[in-house]
């Protein structure tokens, strides 16, 4: 497992590679949901860079290297959701709310409105990146 999971990283960064010296770039709108079948590390280096709200894939945590990168940076995440790519279409409205562990998928507005109150609470809890300071 620990291999496989190394070889999906190399491919992962040889197709992001690939991509970059074709002059292609990764088109992942700010504030989009990424829905996937498993995140590799570099395609969370991805993520990361366009600000995506949140990832939702198929697969078990365990399948993605890139889970690790997305909660230390605070993107919310939820792995192993069997029938994904049943409901998933392009375009839905959708919440990741890692905390709890759910995808909710056409969110009603209520929904929304938690979700917006919740994100807001986090982000004036949790200093930036950039302030946070090392300690010697």
């Amino acid at each position: 497992p620990y291999l496989m999971a190394r070889a999906r990283d190399v491919e992962a960064l040889g197709r992001l590679l690939l991509a970059s010296a074709r002059g292609e770039r990764t088109r992942l709108p700010a504030g989009s949901v990424l829905v996937a079948e498993r995140l590799a590390a570099p395609e969370a280096l991805v993520c990361i860079e366009a600000r995506v709200a949140g990832v939702a894939l198929a697969a078990p945590a365990e399948q993605s290297s890139g889970l690790s990168l997305l909660e230390a940076l605070g993107v919310p995440a939820v792995a192993g959701l069997d029938d994904l790519f049943h409901r998933a279409r392009d375009g839905a409205r959708a919440i990741v709310d890692a905390d709890r562990g759910v995808l909710v998928l056409d969110p009603s507005r209520s929904d929304l409105t938690i979700a917006r109150r919740k994100r807001k609470r986090i982000a004036t809890a949790t200093p930036p990146a950039s302030r946070l300071r090392s300690v010697r």
